[in-house]
């Protein structure tokens, strides 16, 4: 089922210069949107955050007003 969000399962966002991709996006309290975002670090380990897409989106801004 194609779900109609801003950001979908394996696109890559960029925040402050660290590629995420998106590995899960779920619909909660059914109202928000959450997206699970992975990146590797470069010693191999993988770190999981999860973030509504208002905050996604006000991260990102703020990231490109450096």
């Amino acid at each position: 089922m194609e779900v109609n969000t801003k950001y979908h399962e394996g696109d890559v966002i960029n925040i402050n210069n660290i590629d995420w991709v998106v590995n899960e996006v779920v619909m909660k309290y059914g109202r928000s949107w959450v997206y699970g975002l992975e990146h590797n670090n470069n010693n191999g380990d993988r770190i999981h955050i999860n973030v509504d897409t208002g905050s996604l989106e006000t991260i990102i801004k703020a990231g490109e007003n450096k």
